[in-house]
C-alpha cells in the first residue's frame, strides 16, 4: 500500500511537472499579436499599414521629425497625405498615438499639437506632392500672417511654428511662382 501511494504521488508530481512545463512553453512560444513600434522607417510603414483601410496601400515616408519623446512622420499613402505621431515609452520604443489623413492630394496642412510646450510650440506641417503648383503660402493665424516658400514638383513636408495661444483661428492663401493667388 505504501508503494502504491508513493507511485501515485510520483506520477502526480510528474503530471504536474509536465503540465507546468507545457504552460511555460506555451506562454513563451505561442505567437502573440506583436506590438508595432515606429522605431525606424520599416516599422513606421508597418504601423501605418496596420490601420484599417491602409493594409494594402503604397506608403512613402516624406519626413520624420523627433521632438523630445515625440516622433511625427509625414507620409503619402496611395498619393494621399497623412501624418502619424508616436511617443517614446519607457523601453525606448515609439508607440503609435494618433494618425490623420488629408483630402487634398496636392497640398495639405496638418495642425500638430500635443508636443511638450516648454520646448516645442504647436506647429503646422504642410505636405506637398509632385503636382503641387503653390510656390508660396500666406498662413494667417490669429490675425498674424506668416509667409512661407513652398517646394513645387516634389513630395515635401514644411514645418511652421505657431505662437502659443489658447485658441487658433487660421486660414491659408496660396500663390503660384508669379505671386498670383491660386486654389490648390
Amino acid at each position: 500500500m505504501l508503494k502504491n501511494r508513493k507511485a501515485r504521488r510520483g506520477i502526480g508530481f510528474l503530471a504536474a511537472g509536465i503540465i507546468l512545463l507545457s504552460a511555460v512553453f506555451m506562454f513563451n512560444h505561442v505567437q502573440k499579436d506583436p506590438v508595432i513600434y515606429g522605431n525606424d522607417e520599416a516599422s513606421i510603414i508597418e504601423a501605418i499599414k496596420s490601420t484599417k483601410g491602409l493594409e494594402s496601400s503604397e506608403i512613402k515616408i516624406v519626413d520624420i521629425a523627433d521632438f523630445d519623446n515625440n516622433r511625427i512622420v509625414g507620409f503619402y499613402f496611395d498619393n494621399k497625405p497623412g501624418y502619424v505621431q508616436f511617443t517614446k515609452n519607457e523601453e525606448g520604443n515609439y508607440g503609435l498615438v494618433v494618425m490623420q489623413t488629408g483630402g487634398n492630394p496636392n497640398i495639405q496642412a496638418f495642425l500638430i499639437r500635443g508636443l511638450p510646450k516648454e520646448d516645442h510650440p504647436p506647429k503646422f506641417m504642410i505636405m506637398t506632392s509632385e503636382q503641387n503648383q503653390a510656390a508660396k503660402l500666406a498662413l494667417r493665424v490669429n490675425n498674424e500672417v506668416i509667409p512661407q516658400e513652398i517646394q513645387t514638383g516634389q513630395q515635401s513636408a514644411l514645418w511652421i511654428d505657431l505662437a502659443e495661444a489658447d485658441k487658433y483661428s487660421y486660414s491659408f492663401q496660396y500663390y503660384n511662382e508669379k505671386g498670383e493667388p491660386i486654389s490648390p
